[in-house]
């Protein structure tokens, strides 16, 4: 089945089996090794890309559910400014991210920041719980996020 879609802002076609999963197409096809395959049930966040802009685990995404989407990964999204400013955010506050949780977290506090005015600590808890990864401090990361998002939303308002 052919199937188009945008990925990382460029449309791409692939001919696959509709119940291929997106995870496997994005490392298989295209060669973006920063989405993992490793639970395959939507549960630990270490296949996270933004689909139509929200963050979702890729290892649930099937081929067929694609047609005419926006799919945008690590890859592509580390290039962005938003990215570098949350990186040096967390880092400032003690955050260091690692390579299993990296994807999905930084996909995730992209969404948060992106999409919440005022962000309090269940806000940014709830956002993460789709992350098994413990390698971080918690607080530190909550202090790195808010930091980020402050940063953010200055730049946007022309105070930065």
């Amino acid at each position: 089945m052919n199937i188009k879609f945008n990925l990382n802002n460029i449309e791409v076609i692939v001919d696959i089996d509709p119940f291929t999963r997106l995870s496997t197409i994005l490392r298989e096809n295209f060669g973006l090794f920063f989405t993992k395959e490793s639970c395959r049930s939507g549960e630990c966040g270490a296949c996270t890309v933004l689909l139509d802009g929200v963050p979702v685990p890729s290892c649930v995404i099937l081929a067929f559910t694609l047609k005419n989407r926006e799919v945008i990964t690590l890859e592509n999204y580390e290039k962005t400014e938003n990215c570098d400013i949350i990186k040096k955010s967390l880092k400032s506050a003690g955050c260091y991210l690692c390579q299993y949780c990296k994807q999905g977290r930084l996909l995730v506090i992209q969404h948060l920041i992106e999409n919440r005015k005022e962000l309090s600590d269940t806000d940014i808890s709830e956002a993460l719980s789709g992350n098994l990864c413990e390698c971080i401090d918690i607080k530190s990361l909550k202090k790195g996020i808010k930091l980020a998002h402050l940063t953010i939303r200055r730049k946007k308002a022309g105070k930065y």
